[in-house]
């Protein structure tokens, strides 16, 4: 997935609805928003996620760290599943 191009970034005051708002820079009052397009069906401002466009969802996210990724298999046998 390839990243958003409006990667120069707009502040706070300058997004609309549906535009993307993963913090390229923190710099206060001039922290730099992504700004890329949302799709109006994925617009969920206040859920984990919600406000950021498909790339910076999947940048958020991540694959977590290895202890992470091997507790849900360490859950698993410890409850005999």
């Amino acid at each position: 997935m390839s990243a958003p191009s409006t990667q120069r970034g707009l502040t706070l005051f300058r997004l609309q609805s549906c535009q993307c708002r993963f913090p390229l820079s923190a710099e206060g009052e001039a922290t730099l928003f992504c700004g890329a397009a949302v799709k109006p069906a994925e617009w969920s401002p206040g859920r984990p996620g919600g406000s950021y466009c498909q790339h910076h969802r999947v940048v958020a996210r991540g694959i977590g760290s290895i202890g992470e990724r091997t507790a849900v298999r360490v859950a698993g046998r410890l409850a005999g599943v």
